[in-house]
């Protein structure tokens, strides 16, 4: 079982806002402190929260020895772009001011963040590129959003269904308070789940599934928003086109992500090649794979071993900038 700690980075009107620190054992000699990785969820910047870690990035985290602090954020459409900016520097400070002291390994700055989402915890990773100073050490996204003034963002389009998704269906999310958000327990990350080797526990009883219709649930408002062209303008005080400047100063940054994505385009991350410039960005591709593909999947799993290519990629950034 892998020891967990639940802290609080900020407030806001959600709430408490809140990141779980998974306490990896130090095994490996670094110089200087080991990478630790700072991880955004996904869920259409509208819904899940800090619970929903995929179990393999989980192994790869453990199977080096790198500390991986899970964060909440403020979910649209009732928090503003500008607490999205906040929510990741703020995450991001608390990580570099506090893990040391978390993990018994120092009470200086921790210096060495990887910064890393899926989907939209993808975009809440480029914010942090955006928006964070000292920068990351690098940033690695699964089929993240970059920016929502791809054209994919602007063309109304439906995504999973031949007809638009009614107004009737998704207006009571829209008179909630504002939320950080919640996991269901079936699809949550649970730390018994898996040895400190990075093996499944064999004693871990898993829990039942659960009857989700994502049709009927929160996540389904993103889909909403994309259908109306909303995101643009709730978003436009922090996105960056790709044609902005602010991209040419980002650390490496590896991307992996599907060709035939419905939920986040597959151009979201080729075209973020050449607005990084290749020499510090890389993409991934999948071929023939969708959205979430990664889904409930284990190292080993045939179905990861394009993202497996793109951690010792990130193996070797670590490698450089480390000189380990």
């Amino acid at each position: 079982m892998i020891p967990r700690t639940t802290h609080t980075y900020a407030t806001s009107q959600s709430g408490a806002l809140k990141l779980d620190v998974f306490h990896i054992p130090r095994k490996i000699a670094f110089e200087g402190k080991r990478p630790a990785i700072l991880y955004f969820h996904g869920g259409g910047l509208v819904a899940l929260n800090r619970e929903l870690v995929p179990k393999h990035i989980m192994q790869s985290c453990l199977r080096r020895n790198w500390p991986i602090v899970s964060a909440d954020y403020d979910l649209l459409p009732q928090a503003e772009g500008t607490s999205l900016v906040d929510n990741a520097r703020d995450s991001y400070a608390f990580v570099r001011e506090n893990l040391g002291k978390i993990l018994g390994e120092g009470d200086g700055i921790w210096e060495n963040i990887i910064v890393m989402g899926s989907s939209a915890g993808g975009y809440m990773a480029n914010l942090a590129g955006h928006n964070t100073k000292p920068l990351p050490l690098a940033i690695l996204t699964y089929y993240g959003i970059s920016t929502v003034s791809d054209s994919f963002y602007s063309s109304n389009t439906l995504i999973h269904t031949s007809s638009p998704i009614p107004y009737s269906r998704i207006s009571h999310f829209l008179t909630e308070e504002m939320t950080s958000g919640s996991t269901p327990r079936s699809i949550a990350f649970n730390p018994a789940c898996l040895l400190l080797s990075g093996n499944i526990d064999p004693h871990y009883v898993w829990p039942e599934p659960e009857d989700i219709d994502w049709n009927r649930i929160r996540p389904v408002l993103y889909n909403y928003l994309v259908q109306e062209n909303m995101l643009p303008d709730m978003l436009k005080d922090v996105d960056h086109p790709l044609t902005s400047e602010s991209w040419k100063k980002f650390p490496d940054t590896i991307m992996i992500h599907g060709t035939i994505d419905e939920l986040v385009p597959y151009s979201c991350s080729k075209n973020l090649v050449d607005a990084i410039g290749s020499e510090k960005a890389q993409l991934f591709t999948i071929e023939g794979v969708g959205h979430s593909f990664d889904s409930g999947r284990l190292l080993g799993s045939p179905d990861l071993a394009g993202a497996e290519k793109a951690w010792r990629a990130l193996d070797a950034v670590v490698k450089k900038k480390m000189k380990v």
